[in-house]
């Protein structure tokens, strides 16, 4: 892959990588953290943040040659999405765990120069080609709506709300109806916006930055084809870069400088010393810090407490390499990827120091990666790179749910609740009934999801059964078994009640063996004084044969009203009892 000529062209490049990764999430972001990367940063608050890393830096699969260049991948549901500008060009998607790929699914004549594809509304597919904003169905590629937007489309879209926010190179930012494409509004700005902007849902504010300036504008619009500046912030010849990045009550920006204001007003809150050299791409706020990487070739860590000196500074230490864009962190880790295709997890405690790196021998540019289910995901110029460590089998379930007692030849519901999977893989579950069978792998099922998982069994021989339960991921790891629910499988039957002068029922023997069998009959209830119901009527039946019915009787009685049917039949290691509700009209006795 991407030969050493290549490289050598490309190093001199001073546009490098950025990187992933995550742990504290910040509070704007309302998508599943450890399965999905819907966006470019994540999500609408661009906080580049999820809570799970890849343990180890092993690759897990690489693509074919897609020509990705630098648009960024993005993760929703077992499936990671990018831009092949390889023809046929378009877009294409890869199962996150095998790399399995069935080619171009969405066919497109223009691709995006930088940027992703946003996953939102249901998981639709949003992304601007050529001067249309588009959304298609993620199941079968097939177009939802197409819009014009009067300019080139070359960045990210934001869905937020039932609302697509997008920058057009005609210095335009534009609402769209996130169902069918309709133009909501449109704002003027000084040039193209191509970073996604952050949206606040629960106050109707969307921000971007546009040269000089950071916007805050209404998101519902005026009504009449525009919408309000709440604020606007200038920043005189300072032009900003990358995306705002929306965390809690502030927003951040970075220009020569790192900069906090009030999300509310758009007063500054503080700001960092001038930084050394130009910043490159999107600042990163996790976890009370904010991570910056510059022309410099240095990566820098700032408390976000008002302190203007860095913590640390890293300098990556190999020969002509451009240090990162951006970068992000969980867990303590920060993942950062240079110019000559190298990715860096360095320990964000320790003063950045490394503590592994991977080469994917081809060059990286400024695009973004995405993580989900403990795996990594990055374009390369050319390819898509999946990192990880080693897979780890399912957390065990708990012991399944069901009747303790039961009879033969009827089905029985049994439930066991969802588990965990490590990484995040989808889960699978296998029953053991106990008798020589077992349910067989039922799912899919996304890791942790709140839900029970319902089997259904029958058995044919009376008995004591041990039910129990496995889980297994989408890599066939499987936990082990659980606890077992003690299920009983009665010897002995009662049916046919039948009422009249007296009471009759059929008391069966579904046992391999005869069994010596003791019954009991009673009838107690009635609703007015005088005609209560107190009777017991009992007997043996020695022996019942494997297999036979026989039929036992209780005596006409009188009574008046409503009353209970109790019988009870007994043999070693076996007792069963049915209750039937009846009526007594004196003599006669009807069961319900």
């Amino acid at each position: 892959m991407g030969g050493n000529n290549m490289k050598k062209r490309l190093i001199s490049m001073s546009i490098c990588i950025l990187m992933i990764a995550t742990a504290f999430i910040a509070a704007v972001g309302t998508v599943s953290a450890s399965t999905n990367w819907p966006s470019l940063r994540y999500d609408n608050g661009n906080t580049g943040s999820t809570n799970q890393a890849p343990e180890l830096q092993q690759l897990q699969w690489v693509s074919e040659d897609i020509d990705a260049k630098t648009n960024s991948p993005t993760v929703y549901q077992g499936y990671v999405y990018t831009f092949k500008s390889k023809s046929p060009k378009g877009v294409i998607r890869f199962n996150t765990v095998t790399g399995e790929t069935s080619g171009t699914y969405i066919s497109l004549t223009t691709i995006p120069s930088v940027g992703s594809i946003t996953i939102a509304n249901g998981g639709k597919l949003y992304f601007g080609s050529g001067s249309n904003m588009r959304c298609y169905n993620r199941d079968t590629g097939l177009q939802i709506w197409s819009t014009p937007v009067g300019g080139t489309i070359d960045g990210t879209a934001t869905v937020a709300d039932g609302k697509v926010f997008v920058g057009a190179n005609t210095g335009k930012m534009i609402c769209l109806d996130a169902d069918d494409g309709t133009i909501i509004w449109v704002h003027d700005i000084p040039q193209k916006e191509t970073d996604p902007p952050a949206v606040d849902v629960d106050n109707d504010r969307l921000y971007f930055c546009s040269q000089q300036y950071i916007y805050c504008l209404d998101t519902e619009g005026d009504g009449m084809g525009g919408t309000t500046e709440i604020w606007v912030k200038p920043f005189g010849s300072d032009t900003l870069t990358g995306a705002c990045v929306l965390s809690g009550d502030y927003v951040y920006v970075v220009s020569s400088r790192i900069v906090k204001l009030s999300a509310e007003t758009g007063n500054f809150v503080w700001f960092s010393f001038e930084l050394e050299g130009a910043a490159l791409g999107s600042l990163l706020v996790a976890d009370e810090r904010m991570y910056i990487g510059t022309t410099s070739g240095y990566l820098y860590c700032y408390a976000d407490e008002g302190t203007s000196e860095y913590i640390w500074s890293k300098e990556l230490e190999l020969e002509g390499m451009v240090l990162p864009t951006s970068a992000v962190e969980v867990d303590g880790q920060l993942y950062v990827g240079t110019n000559q295709g190298v990715i860096f997890c360095l320990d964000a405690n320790n003063q950045g120091e490394t503590i592994w790196q991977y080469d994917t021998e081809d060059t990286l540019q400024a695009t973004s990666p995405a993580i989900a289910g403990r795996r990594v995901f990055v374009n390369s110029y050319n390819y898509l790179f999946a990192l990880g460590g080693p897979n780890n089998p399912p957390e065990t379930p708990d012991a399944p749910e069901g009747p303790t007692r039961g009879r033969i030849n009827v089905k029985h519901h049994f439930t066991v609740q969802n588990t965990v999977d490590p990484d995040d893989h989808d889960l699978y579950y296998n029953f053991d009934w106990d008798d020589d069978s077992e349910s067989g792998w039922i799912g899919p099922f996304d890791s942790g999801d709140d839900v029970t998982v319902p089997a259904w069994h029958k058995y044919e021989i009376p008995g004591d059964y041990q039910v129990r339960v496995k889980a297994k991921d989408s890599l066939d790891d499987e936990s082990v078994w659980s606890e077992s629910l003690d299920v009983h499988i009665d010897f002995l039957e009662v049916h046919n009640v039948q009422g009249g002068l007296g009471v009759t029922c059929d008391i069966k023997n579904v046992a391999d063996l005869a069994k010596d069998i003791n019954w009991t009959v009673e009838l107690v209830g009635g609703q007015i004084t005088g005609f209560h119901i107190f009777r017991s009527f009992q007997g043996d039946i020695t022996p019942l044969n494997a297999g036979d019915s026989e039929m036992v009787t209780a005596s006409p009685v009188f009574g008046l009203g409503n009353f209970k049917v109790i019988v009870t039949a007994k043999c070693v290691g076996e007792e069963v009892e049915e209750t039937f509700d009846a009526f007594a009209l004196f003599f006669y006795i009807i069961i319900k």
